[in-house]
């Protein structure tokens, strides 16, 4: 099943090192500015929005083996 996962920039390091670490050093990973939390359904909308073409590649492009 297509996965991917969404991150801000302050953990994106975490992420990936969590990644590498259960054995899934190509899992997609998608950026969000940081932080989320505070910010207006509008400015959301705007970074999901922003985000859409990533995440959707990452969902339906197929990873080499």
């Amino acid at each position: 099943m297509p996965t991917a996962t969404l991150c801000t920039t302050a953990f994106v390091n975490l992420a990936r090192a969590t990644a590498r670490g259960l054995g899934m050093p190509e899992l997609p990973i998608i950026v969000l500015p940081h932080p989320i939390g505070g910010r207006s359904a509008t400015a959301l909308e705007e970074l999901v929005s922003a985000a859409m073409n990533d995440l959707l590649a990452a969902l339906t492009q197929r990873s080499q083996p």
